[in-house]
């Protein structure tokens, strides 16, 4: 135990900045991730769309096309058609 003390003493210099580096990283890619869908989330915030930007990830993953969906969604909600979800907007689009 005691040896095991001594190791973490001696490293924890580096372990700090192996920690640090890890952090900078996650952080980037979530900056990247969140500045890819940046311009769609606001522009359906500014609509009253209810649009999320975990909505517009997942929508990437399913490879839905986001655009497509917001862009419907935001016509869907300036028509008054309020009760069609981002939900069903992917199912059809995914019905083809």
């Amino acid at each position: 135990m005691d040896a095991i003390n001594l190791i973490l003493a001696q490293n924890t210099g580096q372990f700090g900045w192996i920690v640090a580096i890890v952090i900078v990283l996650v952080a980037l890619v979530v900056v990247f991730i969140v500045a890819q869908f940046f311009g769609l989330w606001l522009q359906a915030f500014m609509s009253n769309a209810s649009v999320s930007l975990f909505d517009l990830i997942g929508m990437r993953l399913r490879k839905v096309d986001a655009r497509v969906i917001v862009l419907c969604k935001i016509q869907a909600v300036k028509a008054g058609i309020a009760e069609i979800t981002t939900s069903d907007l992917e199912q059809h689009y995914l019905a083809r």
